[in-house]
Formats: C-alpha cells, structure tokens, sequence
C-alpha cells in the first residue's frame, strides 16, 4: 500500500512537472523608435508602444511625439532652431501579428487623440501659438527581429552572458505609421524593444 502511494505521488509530481515545462511566456513587448514623417504635419518623431499579442491578435498603446524646427533667420555665429510644430499623439490600436521563427510582421489600427500645437515668429522672435486637440485614426505597420529560441541575456552592449535562457530579448526592425486626422501624416522609423516577441 506504501508502495502504491509512493508511486502515486512520483506520477504526480511527473505529471506536475512535465504540465509546467508545457506553459509558455505571454507575447508581451515594448519598443521605442525614431524617425521622420511628411504631411500635414512633418517633423522628427519620437515614440513608444506597448503590445500585447494573444493568438494572431495584437494590441497596442501607443504614443508619439513629432515636432518641426526652423533655422532661425537672424542667428549669424552659430545656427539655432527653432519650434514651429510639436504633435502630442495617444493612440490604442488593434491589428494582426505573425511569427516565423526569428522575426515577425504586424498591422494595425485604431482610434487616437492628437494634441497640436503651432507656432508664428515676428521679426523679433517673439511667437504666438495655437492649440487644438483632434481625434484620428493610427496606423502602422511593423517588422521585426528577435531571438528565435530562449538564450542568456546579455549586457554591457550584449557581450556579457548573464542567468538561465530565456525568452525575455531585444529586438530591431522598421516601422511605417502614421495618423489620418486634420493634421495627418505619415512616416517610417527604426525601432528598438525589449520583452518576450513569442511563445518560447
């Protein structure tokens, strides 16, 4: 009877153990990217998502800033710019994103909300501004590389192995997006991330 216990219990923890190994990391990553956008509004962008992917389904929170200069006329010695534009932009998008081992590609859309702000110089450098805030539609569309199995992590510019393997990794790709409103526009950015870019 203590034999059948025992034995019992050892194709428990078995079976405990091998359901454990089965479980899989949640698809969760962010990414920040820069780049530059045409249209309405044009100007250098700076921005930040937040993705979180169940089956082929992608959801994101996204945000970015863009902001425009202008070489200021009446500086002579050394060049100075000036601000004519900065957008605010908060978006949440969904979309599809498929993966084939070490690399994904992803579309999205969704609704936004754009604060904008305009600036109008004299001569004397002295500015008016002019605010609004808009609703739009967010787009974008993303390609991405990342680790294809778990590996060490790896710091000081990732030449130093640290831990177990895991699925936790950087990425690199490129990123097209953009924003449909009053003041649209349209860009293309690199993009680097952090965070767990499939099931390992």
């Amino acid at each position: 009877m203590k034999k059948q216990h025992f034995f019992l219990t050892l194709i428990l923890i078995f079976n405990y153990n091998c359901k454990a190994q089965d479980k899989t990391n949640p698809i969760v990553f962010s990414d920040t990217f820069f780049g530059y956008s045409v249209g309405s509004s044009e100007g250098f962008n700076l921005g930040l998502n937040l993705n979180y992917q169940r089956k082929d389904d992608l959801f994101t929170v996204r945000y970015i800033l863009l902001t425009k200069f202008e070489h200021d006329p009446n500086a002579f010695i050394f060049p100075i710019f000036r601000e004519l534009e900065h957008i605010n932009e908060f978006a949440f998008l969904y979309g599809k994103r498929f993966i084939k081992n070490s690399h994904s590609w992803s579309f999205s859309s969704g609704l936004s909300y754009v604060n904008r702000t305009t600036k109008s110089y004299d001569k004397n450098n002295n500015y008016t501004f002019e605010k609004s805030q808009l609703l739009g539609i967010p787009f974008e569309i993303n390609i991405k590389w990342f680790n294809s199995q778990k590996e060490r992590y790896r710091v000081f510019y990732g030449l130093i192995p640290i831990g177990k393997p895991t699925g936790y990794a950087r990425s690199i790709g490129f990123k097209l997006f953009g924003d449909v409103s009053k003041t649209s526009f349209i860009g293309i950015g690199l993009t680097y991330g952090s965070g767990w870019h499939k099931n390992y």
